[in-house]
């Protein structure tokens, strides 16, 4: 169920026009869906979610977005820090309450490369301190808006935690993919996973860099953002 890494290939595509969030769906904002739907998170049914052990993922009980990191630890205090231990099918559910949807892999990488269109969000510089390497489990993610922003004023792609998008996922869908609106394949066993997370290796900072894992996953360092249609 863990995700894991593939490089892009490089292609063009046309998108509609859409809104993305500015920041990854944050611990207050998630909260306040499920107090409106008394939603209860896959890992909470569960009763455990995915903990780096210091070496790789490994499944903890007691861990969910209230206690990303397990039972002793807690989100109170860290309402605008990216809410994390939610699943694909989770993260849907928010975005359908939210009247909004879970953004396409070309609308993530499009919105994420900002004018600049580079490996990185400012463009293919070195990265020179703008992200942070070597953070820990116990250092855990950071308030929103804390890492490098796009020309777009879009924040956190590499950065906070590694983030959900709509489409199933498939290593060759570039080779056959259509050049206007992608939505990835019709069907799959695992769903993309984008972004850089704060336990994520150096070699993995690009924002072409793609990732997969099972849509009832959630893990300490995976959350999400939304989009909506811009005619709306």
């Amino acid at each position: 169920k863990a995700a894991f890494a593939t490089a892009a290939r490089a292609h063009t595509v046309r998108l509609r026009p859409f809104w993305i969030d500015r920041s990854e769906v944050t611990n207050a904002r998630f909260a306040k869906f499920v107090e409106a739907q008394s939603y209860v998170t896959e890992a909470e049914r569960r009763g455990h979610g995915l903990v780096h052990d210091g070496k790789q993922l490994v499944e903890k009980a007691g861990a969910d977005w209230r206690h990303p990191r397990g039972p002793d630890d807690s989100i109170e205090g860290r309402d605008d820090v990216p809410v994390a231990q939610v699943s694909w099918n989770d993260a849907f559910a928010f975005a359908v309450w939210a009247k909004r949807r879970l953004p396409t892999e070309a609308e993530w990488e499009r919105a994420a490369g900002g004018l600049a269109r580079g490996v990185y969000p400012w463009g293919d510089e070195a990265p020179d301190g703008r992200v942070s390497f070597g953070r820990t489990l116990a250092d855990g993610p950071m308030p929103v808006g804390s890492f490098a922003a796009t020309e777009l004023g879009l924040k956190d792609v590499l950065g906070n935690v590694r983030e959900w998008c709509g489409d199933w996922y498939a290593a060759d869908y570039y080779a056959s993919s259509p050049e206007e609106n992608p939505i990835g394949p019709d069907s799959g066993r695992a769903r993309v996973i984008r972004g850089f997370g704060f336990l994520s290796r150096a070699d993995e900072l690009s924002l072409t860099a793609r990732r997969s894992a099972g849509p009832s996953t959630a893990a300490v360092d995976l959350g999400f953002r939304t989009v909506r249609e811009a005619d709306r």
